[in-house]
């Protein structure tokens, strides 16, 4: 661990590599993350910064090791040995130029740094300047180094140029300003350490890159990982900012920040690494997916946004990759009862807001190989009357990674480019708030869109997705009271079947158009102490768990149209289907104390779709207090038929088997009753935590194949089941060379089918081990950061066989990440499957084996 030397000792030893490789790595992961953008870059940008904090000499050293590394590791092929020197010339250039700007406008001692730093027409008179360079400097190489006539060379780079002065003007005009003079304290900072370990970064993070590009890699679905064996995880934060402070007595040896949290991307890579769940994935970016859990949970867990259940009720629909992870906190609330009438687990979505009296903007990248994105914005401005919200995020494989068990020359003939497809995953979200003397409005609207080829569960070669939301939610304090209510509105149509060549697709494309919507009002006591009518209820293991509401009550209503023709394998359920119904359901809750515990109880009804009146009931016990030690529960209920089993035919392809999936649309409410518990404590400086549960299923909803067609069968009530699950971990903080968190957990079940085929069963165990470290070379800033995360999951049913007989194998898998952070901005170098092995994902789709790719975090505050 390093600290700040005395006044009177100073060291440049391992400031001026670590910055050296930290503004040139993180130069070259901006050039990867917009080079599908022609002559739309950052590189200039950060670069110049880099000028600002090194100096002329150093920064025009930082510019031309990124040029080089970015032109040498190309995907499109090494340059001309004249042009690669004209780019590292001109990108040079604009290390010099941010050091001249920044020395016309260096903050005078003891002013304000951003009353010192207003000059935006200096910062975009130094974009200019760089452009015009740059773009002079490499036209000229190209027409020494080929023989093309100079009127055809310059006529053909105007517009380019064009484009380039303009987005560098603006980004220097807008950027530059704002992070000049946060860098420009980093000229002469006191810290001790060794020149070898800063040298070796910047080289470390030079080499990276090159090897980002010199390596195949593809970023798809990734391995799945073992589940959290913690029922219920602390929020994780969305973006480099990091989680909300704690104070420093709830931390660890009295630690004044919370450990690295790398972020996740998407929804499903939060699940594979800190969610109860395992992941299924049916390939890459966008293929089907599924979350898996207890033996007898028939599907994926529901997910509350803000208080607003996500997607339609619809297994094809819901799909997980349209599940937005920026701007949100994500917390496993619960694997059993959702309180929405479900009984396969609930994930609460929370915006993340880490300081409200600040503007956020933040930025998320990941380049991998094989044309492989995902670029995530989010935006918040500060508290005040009016407030605004917006997040965008996509996940791009533009070259379709083949995770298929096919060569790819099987799809020639339908991808003239030569690859084997593509995924794409686009969606944003806008929400605008209205602060209130007793409490507050907020209307949000979102939207997203989901493009896939090949999906080798499904049996297609196409599909898309559309999605639309909005929703309207409202907190409103009155005395003792604390009423919210939300009305909420989603629609999901998917179009999916074989791929085509040209421009008119086949007549057997099919399209499902499916929408929910639903009001909910929760009555609560207001609680004392909650003097922000904005403020929420402390979640993760530093709290009591909440009171439930003294009265809940929702309405919500599903519609489906499938147009469901032309469908020869489906038999006499090949018609056009045209349905609706929707539920009700009435809560009453309460807490009393007992003795040293507080007893908490809600009792509920379900009514609606011709179901009639079935239970939704639970009783939890807790110490009372903050951080209980133990809970117990107990829940009474079961869930209400999908749309899908209800009205439509499916068909899933399963080891060369096409399982015809038919509906029933007599189908009854399930029936569950579901004990848990939790124990945490400290012993010999671990952190332990066990829990474990206990699941009787009877009327559950399985598949039953025909008689004479095993491969064709229909959904009924019948399943009889009782499972067990048994949860354990053990964590330890400490200082080793820096700040240590080494966590294992595992999870084992068992399950007793009592009457009828059971379908897909989970593995019996998995495990995990997850090792976080890092070493600041400045004081809370220079952060080198690791997280290695080792799983293991035992052999398990696929979770597409409703025939519970394709066994999936055991899997291993390594991932490692090695980040660096430094004000604000965090670059991060990803390593998944160690091992490199190719892993059977699904009984049709394998991994790619090792990937790497460069990741980029960067977030303002003002």
């Amino acid at each position: 661990m390093t600290e700040p030397n005395p006044p009177s000792r100073h060291s440049t030893t391992v400031r001026v590599p670590v910055l050296m490789g930290l503004f040139a790595g993180t130069a070259v992961g901006a050039g990867y993350l917009l080079a599908g953008i022609p002559n739309v870059e950052l590189m200039s940008l950060v670069a110049a910064l880099g000028g600002v904090a090194l100096g002329p000499a150093r920064g025009a050293v930082v510019g031309a090791l990124a040029a080089g590394v970015f032109s040498l590791a190309s995907p499109y092929g090494l340059p001309a040995p004249l042009l690669l020197a004209a780019q590292m010339a001109g990108l040079g250039t604009a290390g010099v130029a941010g050091a001249v700007a920044g020395r016309r406008g260096r903050a005078v001692p003891g002013a304000a740094p951003r009353r010192s730093w207003r000059s935006w027409p200096l910062a975009a008179l130094a974009g200019l300047v760089v452009t015009v360079v740059y773009d002079g400097l490499t036209n000229l190489a190209i027409l020494a180094s080929f023989d093309f006539p100079a009127g055809v060379v310059l006529a053909g780079a105007l517009p380019f140029f064009l484009v380039h002065m303009a987005t560098n003007v603006a980004f220097f005009a807008v950027i530059f300003p704002n992070l000049a003079p946060r860098l420009v304290q980093l000229g002469s900072p006191r810290v001790t350490g060794r020149a070898g370990i800063g040298t070796v970064i910047a080289v470390a993070t030079a080499v990276g890159a090159w090897a980002l590009c010199a390596t195949p890699s593809a970023v798809g679905a990734g391995v799945p990982v073992a589940a959290d064996s913690l029922a219920w995880p602390a929020p994780t934060a969305a973006d480099s900012l990091g989680p909300p402070a704690l104070p420093a007595s709830r931390l660890p040896h009295g630690w004044k920040r919370q450990l690295w949290e790398p972020f996740t991307p998407t929804f499903l890579a939060w699940a594979e690494r800190d969610s109860p769940w395992l992941t299924y994935v049916d390939g890459g970016i966008g293929a089907a997916a599924r979350l898996v859990g207890e033996a007898g949970a028939a599907s994926s867990p529901l997910i509350v946004r803000d208080g607003v259940p996500l997607g339609t009720g619809h297994v094809l629909a819901d799909d997980l990759w349209l599940v937005g992870r920026e701007g949100v906190a994500a917390q496993a609330a619960s694997p059993g009862f959702d309180g929405w009438g479900g009984t396969s687990g609930l994930v609460n979505l929370s915006r993340l807001d880490v300081d409200p009296v600040q503007a956020v903007s933040s930025y998320r990248g990941i380049k991998g190989r094989h044309e492989s994105y995902y670029r995530g914005v989010d935006l918040l401005s500060s508290r005040s009357d009016w407030r605004l919200g917006f997040s965008f995020e996509e996940s791009l494989d533009n070259e379709g990674y083949n995770h298929t068990t096919l060569d790819d020359e099987s799809f020639a003939e339908l991808s003239p480019d030569g690859f084997t497809g593509e995924g794409k995953v686009r969606q944003s979200r806008t929400r605008i708030e209205r602060l209130l003397p007793q409490g507050s409005v907020s209307v949000e609207f979102s939207s997203g869109r989901l493009t896939r080829d090949e999906l080798p569960a499904l049996a297609a070669g196409h599909l898309e997705a559309w999605d639309r939301n909005a929703a309207v939610r409202m907190r409103w304090l009155s005395g003792p009271w604390d009423l919210r209510p939300v009305l909420f509105w989603n629609e999901r149509d998917v179009q999916w079947g074989p791929r085509w060549v040209g421009a008119t697709p086949p007549a057997s494309l099919r399209l499902l158009e499916s929408g929910r919507q639903g009001l909910r009002v929760d009555v609560r006591r207001a609680a004392a102490s909650t003097g922000n009518p904005d403020a929420s209820v402390e979640t993760g293991p530093f709290a009591t768990p909440a009171a439930p509401p003294l009265l809940s009550v929702s309405a919500t209503s599903w519609a489906l149209r499938d147009n469901g023709t032309r469908l020869a394998w489906a038999g006499a359920d090949t018609v056009p289907v045209t349905a609706d119904s929707g539920e009700l359901r009435v809560a009453l809750g309460g807490e009393r104390v007992l003795g040293g515990a507080v007893a908490r109880l809600e009792l509920g009804a379900l009514g609606g779709g011709g179901l009639g009146v079935g239970p939704d009931a639970r009783l939890a016990l807790a110490p009372a207090g903050v951080d209980p030690r133990w809970e117990a529960a107990i829940n009474w209920g079961g869930r209400a038929p999908r749309s899908d089993e209800l009205w439509t035919p499916l068909r899933q392809s399963v080891a060369g088997r096409d399982l015809a999936v038919l509906p029933n649309a007599g189908l009854e409410r399930e029936k569950s009753l579901r004990a848990e518990g939790q124990v945490r404590a400290r012993a010999a400086g671990l952190d332990l935590a066990v829990g474990a549960s206990l699941r009787h299923l009877t009327d559950g909803i399985h598949w039953i194949a025909q008689d004479d067609d095993p491969d064709r069968g229909r959904w009924a009530n019948g399943l009889e089941m009782r499972t067990w699950r048994l949860t354990a971990a053990a964590a330890r903080e400490g200082r080793f060379a820096g700040w240590l968190r080494l966590k294992g957990e595992g999870t084992w079940q068992g399950f007793d089918v009592a009457v009828g085929p059971a379908g897909p069963l989970p593995p019996g165990n998995w495990q995990r081990l997850r090792l976080d470290w890092e070493n600041h070379f400045f004081k809370e800033d220079g952060i080198l950061q690791v997280s290695l995360v080792t799983t293991r999951r035992a052999a398990g049913n696929d979770p597409w066989d409703l025939t519970g007989t394709v066994t999936l194998p055991v899997r291993v898998n390594h991932d490692l990440l090695v980040g660096f952070r430094l004000v604000g901005a965090h670059l991060v170098l990803g390593l998944r499957n160690l091992a490199g092995d190719q892993q059977r994902l699904t009984s049709g789709a394998l991994s790619p084996g090792r990937e790497m790719d460069m990741r980029l975090e960067w977030a303002f505050r003002q």
